[in-house]
């Protein structure tokens, strides 16, 4: 199982009744080293997130306790922090407000593609192979953030509304920083700052899985 469809299953085996976020950041130096953070925010959905812990299952599906979380962040950061080139992992967990991050820095793009999927098959519990993918590319001229996951194989019509709705008001949001401007870049809805140093999109969930959006970017130096 890849990142994203990783992070989705996660954050769809709650029944939730608002929408969330996941941010994506990457500060990237001149010399393809630099840090990688992922957000997952549920706080829009706390007080009902609150709740369905506290029911220990919604609708017959068994709600995970917080050390059972807590042990799944620990085996993604102990994987992340064994992988090849990855340093300075942390993660971070409020359950109050049920925002949830691991960040960690990389020396170079390669190593954080392969770092990703490592991480990615180290905590994969299914019968099927992991699908290996590169999330990302530099070289002096240009940075790329590829976008091909298989999320189209999710029977999307065939969800109940309130599972559509949840994905459809949900964001992945991508903000990418460099140390040199941005001259031109490939996904016309993202937007670049005034400094023309760093770059964000904002898509979708439900966009995403139906391919009528995409994260893919190449931004030119």
């Amino acid at each position: 199982m890849n990142k994203f469809l990783l992070i989705l299953v996660l954050a769809a085996t709650l029944p939730l009744t608002g929408c969330f976020e996941i941010l994506e950041e990457v500060d990237l130096n001149d010399d393809g080293s630099g840090t990688l953070s992922l957000t997952i925010n549920l706080s829009e959905s706390k007080a009902n997130l609150a709740n369905y812990m506290k029911m220990k299952e919604v609708q017959g599906i068994r709600v995970p306790t917080q050390q059972e979380i807590e042990a799944e962040i620990g085996k993604i950061k102990k994987a992340l922090a064994s992988a090849k080139g990855i340093s300075n992992v942390v993660a971070a967990s409020d359950f109050e407000d049920f925002i949830f991050n691991i960040k960690g820095d990389f020396t170079n793009v390669k190593d954080l593609n392969n770092a990703i999927n490592f991480v990615a098959d180290a905590i994969n519990r299914t019968p099927f192979e992991t699908i290996k993918l590169d999330n990302y590319d530099y070289t002096t001229k240009a940075f790329r953030r590829y976008f091909n996951y298989p999320v189209t194989l999710l029977d999307y019509d065939q969800l109940p509304t309130m599972q559509r709705y949840m994905l459809e008001t949900a964001r992945i949001v991508s903000v990418y920083r460099f140390q040199k401007p941005i001259r031109t870049y490939t996904n016309e809805q993202a937007q670049v700052s005034a400094s023309k140093k760093a770059i964000k999109l904002e898509q979708s969930v439900g966009a995403l899985i139906k391919g009528d959006a995409t994260i893919a970017n190449s931004v030119i130096f």
